[in-house]
């Protein structure tokens, strides 16, 4: 959406998964008792500028969802900071 229709590159974006027990207004939402748990991911994207163009908060019912990520594997840049220990 940033990049169609307002010409703004997201340039990385952080997910932080954890759980939470369920707020009232969430465990209504989600057809939950209040505070059973639920998976909350928070989002932020950020511009090649480095600001946050977006925060958002989800609510999944863990009975629901799964998460999956795959990672590439990717070789550091020289300099990086990489420090391998032995």
């Amino acid at each position: 959406m940033w990049e169609q229709r307002l010409g703004i590159r997201i340039a990385k974006a952080t997910h932080d998964i954890s759980a939470a027990g369920a707020s009232a207004e969430v465990a209504g939402a989600l057809e939950l008792p209040v505070g059973a748990p639920v998976l909350v991911l928070d989002r932020t994207s950020y511009g090649e500028d480095g600001k946050a163009l977006e925060v958002v908060v989800f609510h999944y019912r863990p009975d629901r969802y799964r998460f999956s990520v795959t990672l590439p594997r990717t070789l550091p840049e020289p300099g990086a900071g990489i420090i391998e220990r032995s």
